[in-house]
């Protein structure tokens, strides 16, 4: 087993400076007028933030007890309509359909659906596993 060759010595290592990473910022290279106006700015931000304001977007986003918003109600905003069914037997009737547990999709009750021996949940044709 022959042994590693050693390296060649680097004959300016003495003239290497010292390299380390040091970040310097605006908080770092500023004077104490700078960051005395910074400060100043920052807490003028912070207890302008602390007083109660309410805008309209706040407003909007504080519902009422049934979780709409005051002066809005069912009547004038009625709930989007459902999207649209995918049904995927044509020989039974939509009404009879129910939605695959896992993927989700419209299955008739009476032949395409299955049901979990384990949790008796109700899967598609191709999502369940059948022993």
């Amino acid at each position: 087993m022959a042994a590693a060759p050693r390296k060649r010595p680097y004959p300016f290592e003495e003239y290497i400076p010292v390299q380390s990473k040091v970040h310097v910022g605006i908080k770092e290279a500023a004077d104490e007028d700078e960051m005395e106006r910074v400060y100043a700015h920052t807490r003028a931000l912070l207890f302008k933030g602390a007083n109660p304001q309410a805008s309209q977007k706040t407003l909007e986003s504080i519902g009422g007890m049934n979780g709409l918003v005051d002066g809005l109600n069912e009547e004038n905003n009625p709930p989007p309509p459902p999207p649209p069914c995918f049904n995927p037997c044509p020989h039974h009737p939509f009404f009879d359909s129910i939605q695959c547990t896992d993927c989700e999709k419209r299955v008739c009750i009476t032949n395409c659906s299955r049901s979990c021996c384990v949790c008796g949940q109700i899967f598609c044709q191709y999502c369940s596993v059948l022993k």
